[in-house]
């Protein structure tokens, strides 16, 4: 059975500048994006992620209670992040996330986070070196922040 993951903007931009959407379905993981993230992504549009095969889900009562309160906790992550971390706590998923007190909010909140790196490990069985460290390369220059050593080893592993 694929692990459920939900993505938060920052990913789903990832995927984008990577040029990764077509890879998407190889993941082995199913790929949520909360509807207040859907409304985030304007260029791309989520029509682009959507074709991919990523499902928009909206977050329930109860994930709307949990947002409300973690809203009082948590001040540095978007409401489109909290529902994000909701939907994936209620799930039982995976939240992708680039997000630094997103990650941190999901740990204490025992929430498994993970983020485009990990998505581009998932990749390597189906996506070949050259393309994963291409794919890190864009992602890069859009000037989302990674951390460097990691880059550098996968980078180099790659053959780059």
């Amino acid at each position: 059975m694929k692990r459920k993951a939900v993505a938060d903007t920052c990913v789903c931009l990832d995927l984008w500048h990577g040029k990764l959407l077509p890879h998407v379905g190889s993941l082995g993981v199913t790929l949520t994006i909360p509807d207040l993230v859907a409304e985030e992504l304007k260029n791309p549009g989520i029509d682009h992620f959507i074709a991919a095969g990523m499902n928009v889900v909206a977050g329930d009562g109860d994930v709307v209670a949990l947002v409300f309160r973690w809203r009082e906790i948590y001040r540095k992550p978007s409401l489109p992040d909290l529902f994000a971390m909701g939907i994936a706590r209620k799930s039982g998923a995976i939240l992708l996330t680039g997000d630094k007190h997103l990650r941190a909010a999901a740990e204490k909140e025992g929430v498994e986070a993970r983020g485009i790196l990990w998505l581009l490990d998932q990749l390597e069985r189906e996506v070949s070196q050259a393309r994963l460290a291409e794919a890190l390369e864009m992602i890069l220059s859009k000037g989302a922040f990674l951390p460097k050593v990691e880059c550098d080893k996968r980078l180099k592993r790659w053959g780059k």
